[in-house]
């Protein structure tokens, strides 16, 4: 089975350093967000002491933030 920690995910255009601000004041989540050779992408690491609930947690969050308004 494959296994990666670390993953770069593209994400809808969008102001990425809003989004990162919305992640943490709304979520307190704290995921670095990158413009790099003109995607918008989302950097997400997971340790040892992270689980499925952390998951859910950013993948809820990433949806509140990214949403179109």
């Amino acid at each position: 089975e494959w296994f990666a920690q670390l993953v770069s995910c593209a994400i809808p255009e969008t102001d990425i350093e809003t989004a990162k601000a919305r992640l943490y004041d709304e979520c307190r989540i704290e995921v670095p967000f990158v413009d790099w050779n003109g995607r918008k992408l989302v950097r997400v690491s997971f340790q040892g002491y992270n689980d499925e609930g952390h998951l859910a947690r950013l993948m809820e969050g990433l949806e509140l933030v990214l949403r179109p308004s």
